[in-house]
């Protein structure tokens, strides 16, 4: 199965909420110091993101639940988010080489979804966020010198 894939939202749940066992287990065998290149902080934001308007107020208590282990799992686990903001250039290659980079709206609605998780759930010194306009690695790299 890809990201790109179109599943129902009850199917996307269930499939975040095994992502989410999965991470922690994961983390638990993790050694003390490890660098993850997801956390379950970016699970909230692909879950979010395809929320919409039919969308049914059935799922209200698994989305609260949801959202509040990735906290708690992150929390306990996680020293520091960073935010990495999206620099890869949306496209569809069509099968040439197998990747398919989603709509730049939905990139943005998770990034959105991920930066506005941090600020409402975590203190500000549990995570930094890297400027949009920061965008090279070596660019990264010096910010986070800095910033960290």
């Amino acid at each position: 199965m890809s990201p790109s894939d179109q599943v129902s939202f009850a199917e996307r749940v269930v499939l975040q909420q095994g992502i989410l066992d999965h991470m922690r287990t994961i983390y638990s065998k993790a050694p003390e110091f490890a660098v993850y290149d997801r956390t379950p902080i970016d699970f909230v934001g692909y879950l979010m993101a395809n929320v919409d308007l039919t969308c049914s107020n059935l799922f209200t208590s698994q989305v609260e639940r949801f959202i509040g282990d990735c906290i708690r799992i992150t929390l306990q686990h996680v020293d520091k988010v960073v935010i990495v903001q999206p620099a890869i250039k949306v496209e569809e290659d069509h099968g040439k080489t197998g990747k398919t980079y989603l709509s730049r709206p939905y990139q943005m609605a998770v990034n959105n979804h991920i930066i506005a998780t941090c600020v409402k759930y975590m203190s500000s010194s549990k995570y930094v966020l890297i400027p949009e306009h920061v965008s090279s690695i070596d660019d990264r790299i010096e910010y986070l010198r800095v910033n960290l």
